[in-house]
């Protein structure tokens, strides 16, 4: 099986949440003080994946950790190269376990989010991704427990598609946020991207 040189690629070193994202009063978020407070336009994903909740069918996903090639993974990285070529900066990469129909999920906790919110990322498939390799990346808000499907893409080969999702029914409210990959059945195992994820207020 051929893998795609992840663990060669240097990890950057991610900011803390509470150098991230910041409440409407300027309190940092992670600091427990802004319970019903409205989020600050701007949340930069990538730098708060490592506070994020990963996991996959067998468990949690421990994040920033790849020893074990064929297990489900999830880490940052600075940068990295696409199937098409490219670079992409400010990275959040997952890889399913290559056993069976596995996901890899990161669940973002949000404090209230400002109007005209919207989740923006690119999303790729690493260098050396072969045309079979299918993953299926979906976007889903969890609130008061019940989980929503907000949007779902299929992706294969060199595709790069840009990614935008309206946050705006959810203005005012706390939720939390998830990004998952799910490997489809039969479809050879590579490692997904989320190019520059990030929470911003639309204009």
């Amino acid at each position: 099986m051929k893998l795609t040189g992840l663990l060669l690629l240097s990890v950057a070193t991610l900011p803390s949440v509470a150098e991230t994202m910041r409440c409407s009063d300027g309190t940092p978020v992670g600091m427990g003080r802004c319970t019903g407070q409205q989020l600050s336009a701007g949340v930069d994903l990538y730098a708060t994946a490592r506070s994020a909740q990963w996991q996959s069918v067998t468990g949690r996903v421990r994040f920033g950790s790849a020893r074990v090639a064929k297990r489900a993974m999830a880490q940052g990285l600075g940068s990295v190269r696409l199937a098409n070529g490219r670079w992409g900066r400010q990275v959040i990469a997952v890889r399913p376990d290559w056993r069976g129909r596995d996901y890899v999920g990161g669940r973002f906790d949000l404090p209230r989010l400002p109007e005209n919110a919207h989740l923006r990322a690119e999303l790729a498939l690493m260098h050396g991704a072969p045309d079979r390799a299918t993953l299926r990346y979906s976007v889903l808000a969890i609130v008061d427990g019940s989980e929503r499907l907000l949007k779902q893409q299929q992706l294969s080969g060199k595709r790069v598609i840009r990614l935008d999702v309206d946050l705006s029914p959810w203005r005012g409210r706390a939720l939390q946020l998830e990004l998952r990959v799910e490997r489809l059945f039969g479809s050879y195992p590579v490692t997904a991207l989320w190019i520059t994820p990030r929470i911003e207020a639309k204009e």
